[in-house]
Formats: structure tokens, C-alpha cells, sequence
């Protein structure tokens, strides 16, 4: 009886090891690759150029268009810089008190413009692009009443770049841009009836590390 117990006991323990040994070994779950087709190729972005407004104060609106699969036009609006410096003196001109003060106000308005393009190339939820743009640059600066002389200032720049874009969500990406400039500058001095008087004119090459980088939402 105690044999064949021992028996019975070995025979079990090898059917279930051998149970065991023909299932198959589970492989670990492979992770999900993104397909860049998960994302919407909207036609459409707009863009604010985040840098710039926390360097300057003033940021640059960017509408972007893209009528093709790797290529895009751009256009950028550089936020008017419109304002007035009012200073008041309270004294005549031989330092008594005045009841009547002096009032005199600096003016000066800017405003820039640029027109571009972009081909790019789609690796997941990166986007590579470069191109070119075409910049004007318009700024005057008078005072009132005409104590200073005017300034009119003129920039016309070529700026090619590139940049590197990523997709956070759908809708929404960042993206940052570096590039090179050449410009001309042409300066007008003018008189107090707006006649020129001096001019100037001078061509400028510089390069930025980091130019632009744009919050942009599509749509």
C-alpha cells in the first residue's frame, strides 16, 4: 500500500511538471509606438513668440498656413508699440514755483512686419523646418511741442532660419527658431515741419542662437 501511494504521488508530481513545461513562455507587453498619424494635419496655426514677450515686453503674432503636406506661408505681426512719455515741470525757468507747469511729451510708435516660408519634415511628434523671411521694420519718434528733432527709421531685413517644433497635444506645440539677419537701416533726421535734413544709411549682419520660440495652436 505504501508503494504504491509513492507511486500515485510521483506520478502526479511529474504531470504537473510536465503541464507546466508545455505552456507557452508570455512575452512582456511591447510598448505602444506613436504613429505620427494619431495627429491632425491641420492647415492652420496661430502662434504668440513667448520669448520675446517675456525678454521685451512685446511679443510677436504669427499666422501660419499650410496648403501642402511639407511646406507652410508665414506671416508675423510684431505687437504695435504705440506710447507717450508726459513730463511735467513745476518750476520757470529761474526755479520759482509755478502754478501753471511746463508740460512736454515724447511720442514714439513701431511697427514690423514679416512674410515667409517654411518647408518642413514630419519624425513623430517632432517637426524639423527652415526657410526664409522677409522683414520691414518702420519706427518714428517725435515730441510735442517740437523740441527734439524727429527720427524715422526704415529696416529691411532677410532673415533664413530653422527650427525644431513639437507636438504636446492635437491642437497645441511649442517651437524654437534660430537664425541669421542682414539688414539695411535707413535713418531720416527730420526739422520741426517734417522736412528732411540728414540722412543715413547703414547694412548689418548678425546671427541669434535663439530667436523665437513660439506657443502655437492649430486649428
Amino acid at each position: 500500500m505504501q508503494k504504491l501511494s509513492a507511486f500515485l504521488l510521483a506520478a502526479m508530481y511529474f504531470s504537473v511538471n510536465a503541464a507546466f513545461a508545455q505552456q507557452p513562455i508570455e512575452k512582456p507587453p511591447e510598448k505602444t509606438k506613436f504613429n505620427n498619424k494619431d495627429l491632425t494635419a491641420f492647415k492652420w496655426d496661430a502662434s504668440l513668440n513667448v520669448y520675446q514677450l517675456f525678454r521685451s515686453g512685446s511679443g510677436t503674432l504669427m499666422l501660419r498656413y499650410a496648403p501642402h503636406k511639407n511646406g507652410a506661408y508665414r506671416l508675423s505681426l510684431g505687437l504695435l508699440n504705440s506710447g507717450t512719455n508726459k513730463y511735467q515741470v513745476y518750476q520757470d525757468s529761474l526755479g520759482s514755483p509755478s502754478t501753471d507747469p511746463y508740460v512736454f511729451r515724447k511720442i514714439g510708435r513701431a511697427l514690423e512686419i514679416q512674410l515667409g516660408y517654411e518647408r518642413q519634415k514630419n519624425v513623430g511628434r517632432h517637426q524639423l523646418f527652415f526657410g526664409m523671411d522677409a522683414q520691414a521694420y518702420y519706427s518714428y519718434d517725435h515730441s510735442q511741442p517740437s523740441m527734439i528733432l524727429p527720427i524715422r527709421m526704415y529696416v529691411l531685413s532677410a532673415i533664413p532660419f530653422v527650427g525644431i517644433k513639437y507636438r504636446i497635444l492635437n491642437r497645441l506645440s511649442v517651437s524654437a527658431e534660430t537664425g541669421a539677419s542682414f539688414s539695411v537701416r535707413l535713418y531720416r533726421n527730420l526739422d520741426f515741419d517734417k522736412n528732411i535734413i540728414a540722412k543715413q544709411t547703414g547694412y548689418f549682419l548678425s546671427f541669434e542662437s535663439l530667436r523665437v520660440i513660439n506657443l502655437s495652436y492649430h486649428f
